[in-house]
Formats: C-alpha cells, structure tokens, sequence
C-alpha cells in the first residue's frame, strides 16, 4: 500500500525548518548588535530586518506551495488501460462480439473479461479504480483483481452486478429477460429496478434472476472524462492480426510466423503471441509460449506474468503439482505483482483439493493476514473452521 502522500513532503518541510532556523539566526546577531550600540551610545537604533531573513521565508513558502501543488498533480489517479484480444488501442463504447472465439478485454490492473464465444459486451466506462461493462447478451467470465477502493459493475437488461473483487460468470438472454450469475469466489451484488432489494451472491454461489415485466435496456452511466472524443463507429473484434516484426525499424512490413516467435521472437513477441493463443483456445501453443518466455527472458516482468497463467492453464489441465510449483514460483517471482493474491489463493485451495489438511490451513492463515477481505477469504475461513 502507498504510504500517506505527506510522507514525501518530510525531508522538504526539514530544509524549510532548517533555512528558517538560519534566518532567524541571522536575524538574532542583528538584534543583538542593535541592543550594545544602544547601550553604549544611549541612542535609539533601528536596524532593519534582515533581507536574508525575508528571502528565506518567501522561498521556503513558495518551495512548499509548488512541492505540495507537484505531488498533488503527479498523484491525480489516470483510467485503467485495456486491451481487447490483440488490438492495442480499442475505443471505449466499442462493440466486443465473440464469433468463432471467446475474445479476451484485459486490463491493466490484471482484471480481466472474456466475452465467451458468441456473448456482445462493451466498455461503457473506464475509471482508475474499475470499469462499466454493457453485456449485450451471451455469457462473460469475469476476474476482477481485489484492490482497495475498486468500482466494477456489470450491466444486464435492468439488472447490475457491483463487484469488488472475484471471478465469476455472467449470462445474460434478452430474449427471455434472465440474468445467470454463477460465481468461483469473492462477492457481487445485484440491483435491478423489478428486485424488492440487493441479491448477494459469495463464494461458490449462482442465482438465476428474472424480471416479471419485459426487459428493458438501462444504459450504464458514461463518465464523460474517460472518453475525451465521440466513439468512433462500432466494430467487431474478433480475428488475430499477425504479430509484428521483432524491430520497429524493420525495413518493410515483415511479421513473424508462431515457430519463428518461439525461435527468434522479442520479449515482447513471445508475450502477445502467448496471450493471443491463451485466449484462443490454441492451449498446447500458449503453454510452449509460456515455457519458453520463462527459459529466454528470467526475471521479467513479462517472464513472471508466464509463470502466472502457466500456472492456471495446467491447473486447469489437471496438473495440480506443477500448478503449485508454478504459483508458489509467481508469488517468490513478483511479490508484489497484480496476481499475488490469486496466486496465494489458488495455492491453498490445490492443497485443499489434494487433501493435505496442515499445508492448506497454514496457507489460509497466511492468505488472511494480508488479504483479509481477498476473494478467497471465504474459502480460507472455512478450511480454519473447526
């Protein structure tokens, strides 16, 4: 956690203190100069302040005001950046349809949502702390990062599901007017102009709502400050554009082959093109990716980010033991990273599954001490129950 924004102004307010002290120093020798002259001569001296002593004072003065007006400014919280499959600069009110393939909005606090495979979704809004997401209709998965202070909604028909931090599913039929929610872990809430109150829904829960009257569209509030110009006309994303050339500066427009990215492919080649086949569905090529990331770039950022979904994709396969070598790896790799607390999560639920008792209620116990309002603070509680 950041500490408090006052912290960094201490050492400034010190050199403040220290060049007043100096001033008044100064200022002290002339008063005490004034105070023998008037007894030697019995005559009233003035002397005037001493202009080092006003300098100080207005320097220092204006140094704290352009410090504080400084750190303020660097500190106004920027909207979450996202990425919708492959495309780089999408558009926020932009149309995500999933044709042949689900299709992956990731964004840059690690939450992610993937439009499952003929679901439409949009981004309504983007904020520094969450997003608005429109589910047209279809079915979305939805991971959102635990954080302090997060504002995530999901909008459904007349329904909303508020999210803090969780993975869950969404499906949402405007035909029939019913909203599904099943959830993995965390917590949401769902409000909905035809509900005489807010539906929680926690842990491993699911809830079918459905509204008497026919559905109506409630458009999810726009905030004018994350969309500086019109929405551009509405489009489709769906296909995966090649990757581009290892240089920037390459002479023509060449693009990699996925054997050529395995082989000769950038740090940053190697990223994309195991995000691009993750989501996919190209499983065997994601992992190569993955492994290979991790043997010719150790120690990146993007290096531990491979070790993460690695970790999710053999799970997901079965494969609990290396799962845990490969979270327990993320968590040593990226203490501090976005998908620690997932990591620390899934840790203690594989031990739970591979019935090793001890292990899994040591690893709640750690996961409550520094996620005690994290997503899988349900599922640790109640392996520490008696």
């Amino acid at each position: 956690m950041d500490e408090h924004p006052m912290n960094e102004l201490r050492p400034l307010f010190g050199a403040i203190r220290e060049a007043q002290d100096r001033a008044l120093d100064a200022r002290g020798s002339n008063d005490r100069i004034a105070s023998r002259l008037i007894a030697i001569r019995g005559t009233r001296v003035s002397v005037r302040r001493s202009l080092s002593f006003r300098w100080a004072i207005a320097i220092s003065l204006f140094a704290l005001v352009s410090s504080v007006t400084l750190l303020l400014t660097s500190r106004v919280a920027k909207p979450l950046a996202f990425t919708v499959g492959t495309e780089r600069a999408p558009q926020v009110g932009q149309l995500v349809e999933a044709m042949a393939n689900p299709v992956p909005v990731v964004f840059s606090d690690g939450s992610e949502v993937r439009v499952e495979t003929s679901g439409q979704a949009r981004i309504a809004a983007v904020r520094a702390n969450g997003a608005n997401l429109v589910l047209e209709k279809g079915r979305i998965h939805t991971h959102v990062v635990p954080r302090k202070e997060n504002d995530w909604s999901i909008f459904a028909g007349p329904f909303q599901v508020h999210v803090t931090g969780t993975r869950f599913d969404t499906d949402w039929s405007p035909e029939s007017g019913v909203l599904k929610v099943k959830m993995f872990d965390g917590h949401v809430v769902i409000t909905g102009a035809c509900l005489d109150g807010p539906r929680d829904l926690r842990g491993e829960e699911s809830g079918v709502l459905r509204c008497d009257a026919p559905p109506t569209s409630v458009a999810a509030p726009v905030e004018p400050v994350v969309v500086p110009s019109p929405p551009p006309p509405i489009e489709s994303v769906h296909a995966r554009p090649p990757l581009p050339a290892a240089s920037a500066n390459a002479a023509s427009a060449e693009t990699l082959s996925s054997a050529e990215v395995l082989t000769r492919g950038s740090r940053e080649q190697l990223s994309a093109l195991g995000e691009s086949a993750r989501h996919q569905g190209e499983n065997a090529l994601a992992i190569q990716t993955y492994r290979t990331l991790r043997e010719r770039f150790p120690g990146t950022p993007d290096a531990s980010r491979a070790t993460f979904m690695l970790g999710r994709m053999v799970a997901a396969q079965g494969n609990g033991a290396e799962a845990e070598g490969l979270f327990a790896d993320y968590v040593k790799e990226a203490p501090r990273g976005v998908f620690v607390e997932e990591a620390e999560g899934r840790l203690l639920e594989l031990a739970e599954v591979r019935g090793d008792a001890p292990r899994a209620r040591e690893l709640a116990r750690e996961y409550l001490i520094r996620h005690a309002n994290g997503a899988f603070a349900g599922k640790a509680r109640r392996i520490l129950a008696p």
